[in-house]
């Protein structure tokens, strides 16, 4: 837009009619249509969410117990 309006003018006057606000380019009237005529995003419906924390699990492996048997003198009489 200013290098359109140098041709005509100054590049003072050019600078200052391309910057001035009264006189938009096609391209800045583009821009202020649809910037007022964007609707507002419809409300999309609320949907669970879903809980996708991973717990980490702790398995503990026990041995089996080795078997012994105790000497006969040594198991209490009851």
């Amino acid at each position: 837009m200013l290098l359109k309006n140098a041709q005509m003018t100054s590049l003072l006057q050019a600078a200052q009619r391309t910057f001035d606000g009264a006189h938009p380019c096609a391209l800045c009237k583009d821009i202020n249509t649809t910037q007022h005529s964007q609707k507002k995003p419809e409300a999309q419906p609320a949907s669970p969410k879903l809980d996708l924390i991973c717990t980490v699990r702790h398995l503990r492996i026990i041995s089996p117990v080795p078997r012994f048997s105790l000497p006969a003198g040594l198991l209490p009489n009851y």
